[in-house]
């Protein structure tokens, strides 16, 4: 739930980055709205909180999983650490493949800049 939430803080300061950008080059705010309305849709930001979520499941169902099994005193936690970041980044990487592909094959304007 919490990376969800920092990838909505992560919109709202990229947003504000952009706005502040406009201000400093003392440029109109009209073509940033312009472009960000018609480029960002409700379908990729939703997919982006979805997609944060779920890594953060990955994360902490793996990471949980290799630390509650561990065995073998420091060495084995040692060891289950390890394991634990190779599973977890290696599940994260097939997730992003996966959900991208399914996100860009039911939505395929999403590829179009416009």
């Amino acid at each position: 739930l919490i990376t969800g939430m920092l990838d909505i803080y992560a919109l709202l300061f990229g947003i504000a980055g952009g706005i502040g950008a406009e201000l400093l080059y003392s440029q109109p705010l009209g073509g940033f709205f312009a472009s960000l309305f018609s480029n960002a849709s409700t379908t990729e930001l939703a997919a982006s909180i979805i997609k944060c979520t779920l890594f953060g499941a990955i994360i902490a169902i793996v990471c949980c999983y290799k630390g509650m099994t561990a065995t073998g005193g420091a060495a084995g936690v040692g060891r289950a650490v390890n394991e634990a970041v190779v599973t977890a980044l290696l599940g994260v990487f097939i997730f992003n493949y996966l959900f991208t592909q399914t996100m860009l094959a039911t939505n395929p304007d999403i590829q179009t800049i416009k």
